[in-house]
């Protein structure tokens, strides 16, 4: 009866982000700005290779970001995270250090059983509905398990 009301489980299908696009190519304007600097402080060479990185790593996320690797995600009542990535499910559960925030969520996932498959990846509120989520913060502040709130319960016992 509470899976039902609470909707689970729920199949959630991300879309291309704006936000995160922007964010990204904000980080690496003032990464340039920052190496520029050093430009101008007289530290020519490591101005160069910063420069080099920042524009190498920023034309990857170009492409990247015109063609992106969505998950999709199915959270299930028993704390069971199911991806479907790039045509492969994938039994996982959340890593202990996924950050949940009410603008951002940064999810880290390891495969269930072996642990071998492991990933991350940042999710936005303008990729899902408003419903979708609230659903997806709340699912994963429930089974996103953190080693600090452990610790910090088996010292009040």
């Amino acid at each position: 009866m509470a899976n039902e009301r609470a909707g689970l489980p729920v199949s959630l299908d991300p879309v291309p982000s704006r936000r995160l696009f922007g964010a990204t190519a904000a980080i690496h304007v003032i990464a340039v700005v920052a190496f520029a600097h050093l430009a101008i402080v007289g530290m020519l060479w490591y101005a160069l290779g910063g420069l080099v990185v920042a524009v190498v790593s920023m034309l990857c996320y170009w492409l990247r970001y015109r063609s992106p690797v969505l998950p999709r995600l199915e959270l299930d009542p028993a704390g069971v995270l199911l991806l479907a990535l790039r045509g492969e499910l994938i039994y996982a559960e959340v890593c202990p250090d996924s950050v949940v925030l009410s603008r951002i969520v940064c999810l880290r996932w390891q495969e269930l059983g072996d642990g071998r498959k492991r990933g991350a990846c940042w999710l936005l509120p303008d990729q899902f509905s408003l419903e979708q989520w609230r659903c997806l913060q709340v699912w994963l502040r429930h089974y996103c398990k953190h080693p600090l709130s452990a610790s910090r319960s088996a010292a009040q016992r």
